[in-house]
């Protein structure tokens, strides 16, 4: 049992020190802060004013960080405005702290969500060790860890019965709302009416913020900003449908693009609708979230950190929960990096993975594994 022990912690030790020694130029610039929370910095100091979505405004505010020295365009605010008004505290401190305070609490929940998924999947922490995604979303300044430790941690709270408090949870990852389009669909098709009533609590409660914080016409405005070509770059680094058709056809089709994302959720809701067990349908909805949207990243991949766990321990097949395994390892972070062609890898082995869960869907047991237990036990 020592023994197992020694080496199950050797090779988290080997893991990290792995992600360090390849990690040397983007902890350079994370260290520098010249990354993701530029944009999250300035939506917090533009918070309250008519130019949250202005790239004018926020070229200034990054002109202000970085004393006239750079300007991202790809890095205006385009999150909805009730993060802005939650972030407006950090648009009172100067840059560097602001950015110290936003990674320390990307890291506590990370750490929490680590600690009570580790009780139950072990390997969780192996996964963790040896996570690129990990990597680049602390190194970028992203929020995907706050995400993923939402996501996670509001299944938790639903397995032990607290549904309600679990939507509640689940509605502050609205911050990235584009990677959670299909939770509710799981929701639904599973009868989770108190999960889906706190999200949706959570969820109004937050919309009003949001009116209250920016006006009436924040929709209208947001929606120009998402239509700005300059904050969604690099197609073919993307772990979308739009990386897919973009090596299909060559360039972006919404039209294709958009058509296969409804493909992509007609099969997910088959599966969902088949699956006995609540946690399947909930893991699968995190990996197809990272299909169906236009916008997400190497980072996002993050999430399969919830989902492989949540999989490993609810009743679905085995080739699933291995497709999720390997797709959480960092050779298709690596591909989303190095670009076309390579880069495909990333939406054919997800959707591959809802297509592993669609084959034997109708066959599954009604009934819980021991294994499926687990999680709700510990």
């Amino acid at each position: 049992m020592a023994k197992n022990a020694a080496s199950f912690y050797v090779t988290i030790l080997i893991g990290l020190g792995l992600l360090a020694a390849a990690s040397q130029p983007l902890w350079q610039r994370g260290l520098a802060g010249e990354n993701d929370f530029v944009g999250l910095y300035v939506g917090a100091r533009l918070s309250g004013t008519t130019d949250l979505f202005s790239p004018q405004a926020a070229r200034g505010v990054q002109h202000e960080i970085t004393e006239g020295k750079a300007h991202f365009p790809a890095l205006s605010f385009i999150r909805p405005p009730f993060y802005s008004v939650l972030m407006r505290p950090l648009g009172w401190l100067p840059y560097r702290t602001a950015y110290a305070v936003f990674t320390g609490i990307n890291f506590a929940a990370f750490a929490l969500f680590l600690w009570l998924y580790s009780r139950a999947h072990r390997d969780t922490l192996v996964l963790a060790a040896f996570s690129a995604p990990m990597l680049m979303s602390f190194a970028n300044g992203q929020d995907t860890p706050l995400v993923t430790a939402l996501a996670g941690i509001a299944l938790w709270l639903a397995v032990r019965g607290r549904d309600f408090l679990a939507g509640l949870l689940l509605s502050l990852a609205a911050i990235k709302f584009h990677l959670l389009l299909l939770v509710p669909v799981a929701l639904i098709l599973h009868r989770r009416w108190r999960f889906l009533q706190g999200g949706l609590a959570g969820g109004a409660a937050l919309t009003a913020i949001a009116f209250l914080g920016e006006g009436l016409d924040w929709p209208a405005r947001m929606l120009a900003a998402l239509s700005n070509p300059e904050v969604h770059p690099g197609a073919e680094q993307m772990t979308t449908l739009r990386n897919l058709v973009f090596h299909l056809t060559g360039g972006d089709n919404r039209t294709l693009e958009a058509g296969l994302a409804i493909a992509v959720a007609g099969l997910f809701a088959f599966v969902a609708s088949k699956l006995a067990d609540f946690r399947a349908a909930y893991g699968l909805a995190l990996v197809g979230g990272l299909l169906i949207p236009h916008h997400a990243y190497p980072h996002d991949l993050l999430l399969l950190l919830a989902a492989v766990p949540i999989l490993a321990l609810a009743e679905c097949p085995k080739p699933v929960k291995a497709l999720a395994a390997i797709a959480s390892l960092p050779p298709l972070s690596i591909a989303l990096l190095a670009g076309s062609p390579v880069s495909v890898a990333a939406p054919v082995l997800l959707l591959a993975i809802l297509v592993a869960a669609a084959l034997p869907a109708a066959h599954l047991s009604a009934h819980r594994s021991p294994q499926a237990a687990e999680l709700g036990q510990r």
